[in-house]
């Protein structure tokens, strides 16, 4: 009987490995799906303090850039990636220039005019949409 169970045991352990190769592609693709595609809160600050940026640079509020959240942005390298963002039909793309402090994952945060283009309104002052990756 002990015999049996332990037959039984091993079978269950070694019967997926002898199903096939596993295809790494297809994993690493669903794994990194996360890095692609995100839902998030977008928000918007005052990029001219005259401080640096995270990637390195200056910009002003009318450049389209953004700042990514920091459990993503510490993840992988995201300085200098474009983003496609799209709120209420309009598709905008920026370029991953900084890291917000305050973001929670899926967050980011947008120039001015950034902001401005996608919700028609500053004072509205948070939206919540999505975005994906581009390169």
């Amino acid at each position: 009987m002990r015999f049996s169970a332990l037959a039984l045991s091993l079978t269950a352990l070694v019967a997926p490995a002898l199903a096939g190769p596993v295809d790494h592609h297809s994993l690493a693709k669903r794994i990194g799906s996360d890095l692609v595609k995100r839902d998030g809160r977008m928000t918007w600050y005052n990029i001219e303090t005259g401080n640096e940026v995270a990637c390195s640079g200056y910009y002003v509020g009318t450049d389209y850039v953004v700042a990514m959240n920091k459990p993503q942005f510490q993840s992988w390298d995201w300085c200098g990636k474009t983003l496609s963002i799209t709120y209420n039909g309009i598709m905008v793309n920026a370029t991953v220039v900084d890291e917000c402090e305050g973001c929670s994952a899926g967050a980011l945060d947008l120039t001015e005019s950034l902001f401005k283009k996608l919700s028609g309104d500053l004072n509205l002052g948070v939206f919540y949409t999505n975005w994906q990756l581009l390169d």
